[in-house]
């Protein structure tokens, strides 16, 4: 699934190139519609780039971060897990 995402970033994220201090960073989030108390919505069909598989998060909603890899020179991967309120401690 990465490997498909992965061709169209260089585009949304300007490749990284001329920019030193700031890194191109991939969020790959991972969403259990079966036992999300958050909701979200694919809005595919309402967006400019009706090829991206595109998903609008409620405002407060907390994701895990599970890992964060340097997948090239210029673009960073991060994969996320959506949380649901009982898995959040303060």
């Amino acid at each position: 699934m990465i490997t498909l995402l992965l061709e169209g970033w260089g585009y949304f994220a300007g490749g990284g190139i001329g920019r030193p201090l700031i890194a191109p960073i991939l969020f790959e989030i991972e969403c259990s519609v079966e036992v999300s108390t958050k909701p979200f919505a694919k809005i595919q069909e309402y967006t400019f780039y009706k090829t991206e598989n595109e998903v609008l998060f409620t405002l407060g909603t907390i994701f895990r971060i599970d890992s964060v890899e340097q997948y090239s020179d210029n673009l960073w991967v991060v994969n996320l897990t959506l949380c649901e309120q009982e898995m959040h401690s303060y």
